[in-house]
């Protein structure tokens, strides 16, 4: 997250928390779609 916004190309890498609903599952998805390299960490691997 940079100035309200995400960079276009990112060469990043993430680590999203509660990544499996809600904010997380979003945040991890743009983050993946803006070319970061997302890795994401909650607490059920069954969601």
């Amino acid at each position: 997250y940079m100035n309200g916004r995400m960079a276009e190309k990112m060469k990043e890498v993430a680590i999203v928390t509660g990544g499996n609903t809600g904010i997380g599952i979003i945040t991890a998805r743009e983050l993946a779609r803006k070319n970061a390299h997302v890795f994401v960490a909650s607490r059920s691997k069954d969601r």
